[in-house]
């Protein structure tokens, strides 16, 4: 599932993920479509309102370690044309500005979306050079992200552009064609109204026919659109002018969005959010027939807790997390039978198959979206398919309900002792849903460890014993499963070794490690 891009730590043997990359790169290159089709250089859009600048008028005073001043930030959307037009003008103030601005580029979607060029262009006080030129573009698709096992299948325009000296002011414009078929025909999106560099003019305009309204919410600011009738329906456009660098403090909390901004979504309430969602995530799957005798071993244990507590450990440990999210695969999960045939899935995948297992032992399951970083803050956004990066499993027994999540690893022992964070809040993806749910009461596994340090003291002169015992559980216990699985023991020792020589400094290790895993409390 893709959210806002506001933009766990995982050891991997990097060799081994290497070629699990290549492998799927290899399939993936057999169905991309050719790039050469995909982009072109045109003028803008017609309905685009393109504003005039002067390139060559003064701006504020340079700062202090400033390399760039952006002049205009331009967003506009055409939402039943499915286009979205983006310039940006800006001054390079030094060499480190020339070094990190003087390539352009633009990503896009080339499984559903086109890239138009507009321009590309370099002023020097009145004199302006074009230098969009066709040849001289390059198309590639983006490296996967082998570091989250999510492979995203964008590709990005890039142009160097030659002779940028400092004082060059750089225009760059262009338009996305195309919107994921998998929203159904609905826009979502937003814009940032501060950034963490002054920016003299921020502008974002939408355009929509009058049926479908567009509702707005401001997070961490106050502005407000004007709205105006054209002969593309309705025109909402906001304009902002000198917005000074936020500052990013470190070390807030994952909920706090970094920087002011405004959403936007034609949904009218969470009961349409689900009920889109729910057909993502049809029921009563069948599963093939390699799995039967696995559900006539779990059919046979003796209540609800232990069947879903197998099904959920099946799902962890043979279900690797691996997220092919390419076109309507961002947010619509594989069939069961496809994930388990191929033993990887990521989110929404392992969710599915691991609801059609439950509903296979009798138990009720259903999808659960969640956004990890934003949580609870989300019952204050306006209802988008966008308030959501991750889907879980909500399942209710004859005695009891859990909160399942499949991606996670090195989990064991009953579910009640198994960690699941404090979503906050969430939407089942169900037509019957209406609001978002609490589920501060489901979170468990708080992690918790116990470090016991037995001296030993000996006569004087004599070496003297220190024996040291850690216990963990809930998410700590996990975090040192994942440890002991990934470290050599020797690295481990070591560092458990210099970590107490700091104290003591001629300490030596009398035996080795000792590591008990205990799963049945």
């Amino acid at each position: 599932m893709i959210g806002p891009r506001f933009d766990n730590w995982r050891r991997i043997f990097r060799g081994g993920v290497g070629l699990i990359a290549l492998l799927i790169l290899e399939k993936l290159a057999a169905q991309e479509p050719d790039l050469a089709s995909t982009w072109e250089t045109g003028p803008p859009p017609a309905w685009a309102d393109v504003a005039p600048i002067s390139p060559h008028a003064p701006t504020q005073a340079q700062q202090p370690g400033e390399t760039t001043r952006y002049l205009l930030v331009d967003e506009q959307v055409h939402t039943a044309k499915s286009e979205y037009y983006t310039r940006r003008v800006y001054e390079v103030l030094n060499e480190s500005g020339v070094q990190q601005n003087s390539t352009l580029s633009a990503t896009y979607q080339p499984d559903y979306q086109s890239l138009i060029l507009h321009t590309a262009a370099v002023w020097r006080g009145d004199a302006l050079e074009e230098q969009l030129d066709a040849k001289r573009i390059r198309v590639v698709q983006e490296e996967l992200d082998s570091a989250s096992h999510v492979y995203r299948g964008e590709a990005r325009a890039f142009l160097v552009l030659n002779d940028v000296r400092v004082g060059d002011r750089i225009e760059f414009a262009y338009t996305v064609r195309g919107r994921n078929p998998v929203l159904d025909g609905h826009y979502v999106g937003g814009f940032l109204t501060g950034w963490m560099v002054p920016v003299e003019r921020i502008r974002f305009r939408v355009l929509w026919p009058g049926s479908r309204p567009i509702h707005w919410r401001a997070v961490r600011n106050d502005v407000s659109p004007d709205s105006r009738s054209n002969p593309d329906g309705t025109e909402m456009f906001w304009s902002l002018s000198n917005t000074a660098a936020e500052i990013v403090e470190p070390n807030t909390p994952s909920w706090y969005p970094p920087l002011p901004w405004v959403q936007l979504s034609d949904f009218d309430a969470w009961s349409d959010v689900a009920k889109w969602a729910s057909q993502l995530f049809p029921q009563n799957l069948d599963l093939p027939p390699a799995l039967e005798t696995h559900l006539k071993d779990w059919s046979a244990l003796s209540n609800d807790d232990e069947k879903a507590e197998a099904a959920l450990q099946f799902v962890q440990n043979e279900i690797r997390y691996v997220g092919i999210e390419i076109g309507i695969n961002s947010h619509r999960p594989s069939e069961p039978a496809t994930v388990l045939t191929r033993r990887f899935g990521d989110c929404k995948d392992k969710t599915q198959l691991l609801i059609a297992i439950l509903q296979r032992l009798g138990i009720t399951a259903q999808p659960l979206l969640v956004n990890q970083a934003a949580r609870g803050t989300i019952t204050n956004w306006w209802p988008s398919p966008y308030a959501f990066n991750h889907a879980v499993v909500l399942a209710h027994g004859r005695t009891n309900q859990w909160l399942l999540d499949p991606t996670l690893s090195f989990q064991r022992g009953p579910l009640s002792a198994r960690y699941v964070p404090d979503f906050g809040a969430g939407l089942i993806a169900s037509p019957t849903s209406t609001q978002l749910i609490r589920l501060d009461s489901l979170a468990r596994g708080t992690p918790y460890t116990r470090v016991d340090e037995d001296f030993r003291v000996a006569e004087k002169g004599q070496p003297s014993e220190l024996i040291v015992t850690t216990r963990s559980s809930g998410l700590a216990a996990e975090i040192v499963r994942a440890q002991f699985a990934s470290t050599p023991r020797s690295d481990l020792e070591r560092g458990y070794r210099n970590y107490y020589a700091r104290q003591y400094p001629t300490i030596e290790a009398l035996n080795p490690i000792d590591f008990t895993d205990i799963t049945n409390i």
